[in-house]
């Protein structure tokens, strides 16, 4: 059977019997309160084996295995005409049984009406749940985590029909719901522990195993057949029953003979850990119930089972830590706890009760006071006193015992501590310590080795004849990284699986880890101590304190080495690292120099790509530009010509006698005005002249100043007037305050014709006209938002991310250089410390955004004097 589908039953079964306790609480909790005749009828009418000591009158066993057959000289047919009749009798009312024994025999006894009281029901039903829950949960838990394993196999067997024999039991007495189901238990019980006495504590008849236990479950299965056919008949019945307990005591006294036989003649320290574990469990679990079962098998069923009970949960227990812990040194650690706890509450326990029986004779005082609180107060406290010395002194009895702690590990670890505080070498590291080691646990061998990669081993020092390398499974490496000791033990025992082939390379029976902080060093590799005797807990400790100070140490030896090698070479790298030093000075400055020309040939090449951009700016409004300041040229040019009309004319009328002073007077004044408008013309183009001018030239820090953002979109409003108009745009400026910035206006001037030209372009582009640019400007408290925003459809999503990316463009060449929004980017970051961003909307518009700071008030002269 697969593991995975053991795994599903096991977890079927566990709500199986979750449920039966669930019922059988339920329907045992209805005995509690009631009246009843002092002792139990099963649904035959038979009295059961159990019963508690002051039932029946205090003399319970004189009716065990009688079948009740009248109550008050009426006869009975049912065991429940039997409790209907008590229950109406008070507690205490005298109720005539006529009884018949197995052999036939008429028996006629008066016996008083009990109440069943809550103590009832703790001594009797309570204790079958609590082992029905002990078997049941620990054969299910141990089988769920270990499918594998034939032992938990066994105690699966054992459990299950252990748990389901007691947990009906309590169902035995009414209303018999389980009576059945707890004879095929009881039926079982025997073969379930034959079957676990084959596999624990370690494995027998391996080939054979499966054909025996088949032969067990089959013939038991015949008595399971004969006991659910012969229920009806007490006499058979009867016999029936004290067969199958003949049979359950048997297989106790097996469990128990195994079990001593392990612990005697066991070759490994694991099994026999192991088996002391389960033998205290063992011995409480079933000895007494197996003396019980043979009296009561004995005596004809006249000795009562029920007391058996309380003990037989700990067999479980300590049988499910055992198959299911492999670490012989935890072991250890419980069997030391056990014991030492064991012996003092004993010692405690024995001190108390002798002096409170001598204290009378001891003490010269009345017996009233020796027996008054205050005294007791005194006599407990005096004990509390005493717990600590005497579990101190049974600790090292029970170590020398049991433990066989032949050194003292303090004295052992100061001494291999001077050994190794003045080593130098590695070799010197690993004498020392395995002559500590010698004189301490005495190993048979003893070898260190050197952590190298993925689990491989090199042996360090000189050797004694072992291997000079090994590699551990990963799963091995795996626990010598995580600082665990690995014991041959762990694979020896009882199973049969296979061992390591690294512990026969070896030859040894323990693996320590040498660990610095968290990162192996290397192993220490153990052979069998001299004695004979497995390792303890004691010497892991010793183990685990003597591998860190040789990780200590190692570290020491490695550092020294490290230093000796460093200083015989250490002219030669002075030298090399001089020269290293001055070829590293030499190609730093030339790279410094490298890097100055890279820097001073970037910025050039920045200002040239600005000047480029701002011609390129300039060449596509050059139509604009030329009709700008074709149109003033024009009408100065006209206006000369009417000046040199007027001066010919005013010449002839010189000599003119007609023409009168009041004519001389008005060719003077359209001579005045046509001269005022040739010079208000030619300001004008002076003037556009200027604007191209100032957005021609290079920037200049000198140049910045606190403007109006007002002034600069006006000018470029009138740069671009001329592309306005052929393309139907309108500028608009939406201005909530007065706008106030300080840096070089020009540079704002030239992001502003960037974005305002994209935007022509977009409507151009999208075939609008009318189209309509708005520049909104808006003071906040430390910086001020300039909008530039366009409806000509917006910017296509997957050129959004680029469109600030040097060279990128989605116009043709002839009207685009991918510069401008790049470089105009640029200016609003360097120039005024602001940002540019965007948004768009798909078939709306895109509305750029640019941050500055706000103007600061600049010093005035005089305050600077």
């Amino acid at each position: 059977m697969s593991p995975r589908l053991l795994r599903g039953g096991v977890v079927v079964a566990a709500l199986a019997a979750g449920t039966l306790l669930l019922v059988v609480i339920i329907n045992t909790a209805h005995w509690v309160d009631t009246t009843f005749p002092g002792f139990f009828v099963m649904s035959n009418r038979v009295v059961p084996s159990i019963a508690l000591r002051d039932w029946s009158d205090g003399d319970p066993a004189r009716f065990f295995q009688h079948q009740v057959v009248g109550v008050d000289g009426e006869r009975v047919g049912t065991a429940a005409a039997v409790y209907e009749h008590v229950r109406r009798q008070a507690p205490g009312t005298p109720v005539e049984y006529s009884f018949r024994s197995p052999e036939g025999q008429s028996l006629v006894a008066k016996v008083r009406a009990r109440r069943f009281s809550t103590t009832d029901y703790l001594l009797l039903f309570g204790a079958y749940l609590l082992n029905g829950v002990a078997f049941l949960g620990t054969g299910l838990l141990v089988a769920y985590l270990k499918p594998r394993n034939a032992a938990s196999l066994g105690l699966l067997a054992a459990g299950l029909t252990t748990g389901l024999f007691v947990t009906t039991a309590a169902d035995l007495y009414g209303p018999y719901w389980f009576v059945r189901l707890h004879l095929l238990a009881e039926s079982f019980l025997a073969p379930a522990f034959f079957h676990l006495a084959l596999v624990f504590p370690t494995e027998r008849l391996p080939r054979y195993r499966r054909r025996v236990l088949l032969g067990l479950y089959g013939a038991f299965a015949l008595l399971a057949g004969v006991y659910e056919v012969v229920l009806g008949s007490p006499s058979a019945y009867t016999a029936v029953h004290l067969l199958a307990t003949a049979t359950h005591g048997l297989g106790a006294l097996t469990i128990i003979a195994v079990v001593i036989y392990s612990l005697v003649t066991s070759p490994s320290a694991l099994v026999r850990r192991r088996v002391s574990v389960v033998a205290l469990g063992t011995f409480v679990a079933f000895l007494i119930p197996a003396l019980l079962m043979a009296a009561s098998a004995f005596y004809g069923g006249k000795v009562p089972l029920n007391a058996g009970a309380f003990t037989a949960f700990l067999f479980p227990v300590s049988l499910a830590y055992a198959i299911v812990k492999q670490d012989l040194f935890e072991i250890d650690v419980l069997l030391r706890r056990t014991i030492t706890y064991a012996a003092v509450v004993l010692v405690i326990g024995s001190l108390y009760f002798a002096l409170l029986s001598a204290d009378a004779f001891l003490l010269p005082i009345p017996s009233q006071i020796a027996h008054s609180p205050l005294a007791l107060a005194v006599l407990n406290t005096a004990l509390l006193f005493l717990i600590a010395p005497v579990r101190t002194r049974l600790q090292d009895g029970v170590d020398r015992v049991f433990f066989r702690k032949g050194y003292d590990t303090e004295r052992a670890l100061s001494e291999l501590s001077h050994a190794l505080v003045s080593v130098h070498t590695l070799g010197e590291v690993i004498g020392r310590t395995h002559a500590i080691l010698a004189t301490a646990i005495c190993p048979t061998s003893a070898a260190t080795f050197q952590w190298e990669r993925a689990g491989r081993f090199v042996q360090a020092g000189e050797g004694e004849g072992g291997p000079v390398e090994f590699t551990l499974p990963p799963a091995l490496a795996d626990r010598i990284e995580r600082g665990e000791i690995l014991a041959r033990y762990e694979w020896d025992d009882g199973s049969g699986r296979p061992m390591p082939a690294v512990w026969h390379t070896l030859g040894a029976e323990l693996l320590v880890p040498i660990r610095r902080g968290s990162a192996p060093m290397g192993a220490l590799a153990l052979g069998r101590k001299g004695s004979g005797r497995p390792y303890t807990m004691h010497d892991v400790a010793f183990l685990r304190a003597a591998a860190s100070q040789m990780a200590l140490a190692m570290t020491n030896a490695g550092a020294f080495a490290r230093l000796e090698s460093l200083n015989a070479s250490l002219e030669q790298q002075v030298h090399e690292r001089t020269a290293s030093l001055a070829k590293a000075n030499v190609d730093l400055g030339r790279s410094l120099t490298e890097l100055r020309t890279a820097y001073q040939q970037l910025e050039r090449n920045q200002a040239s790509l600005m000047r480029a951009e701002r011609l390129a700016t300039l060449g596509r409004l050059t139509a604009g530009i030329a009709h700008e300041v074709n149109t003033p040229l024009g009408a100065v040019i006209n206006s000369l010509k009417i000046l040199t009309d007027l001066g010919r004319e005013y010449a002839d009328s010189i000599d003119d006698p007609g023409v009168t002073a009041d004519d001389h007077r008005s060719i003077a004044r359209e001579l005045v005005q046509t001269a005022k408008a040739a010079v208000g013309w030619a300001r004008k183009a002076a003037g556009f002249v200027g604007k191209v001018r100032i957005q021609g030239r290079e920037p200049r820090s000198a140049d910045a100043g606190t403007f109006e953002v007002a002034t600069v979109v006006a000018d470029v409003e009138a740069l671009l007037q001329h592309r306005l108009r052929t393309s139907t745009c309108r500028l608009d400026l939406a201005e909530e305050t007065r706008v106030t910035l300080h840096g070089d206006p020009a540079r704002l001037g030239q992001v502003l014709i960037n974005l305002v030209t994209n935007a022509i372009d977009a409507y151009e582009d999208a075939g609008i006209s009318d189209g309509r640019i708005e520049i909104h400007a808006r003071q906040l408290e430390a910086s001020a938002v300039l909008t530039v925003r366009d409806w000509a459809g917006g910017i296509p999503a997957t050129a959004l991310p680029k469109i600030f990316d040097e060279l990128f463009t989605t116009k043709d060449p002839a009207r685009g250089t991918g510069l401008g929004l790049s470089i105009a980017r640029h200016l609003v970051e360097q120039s005024f410390e602001g940002t540019l961003t965007v948004e768009t909307e798909a078939g709306v518009g895109s509305c750029f955004a640019i941050t500055l700071p706000a103007a600061r008030e600049q010093p005035s002269a005089a305050a600077e004097g």
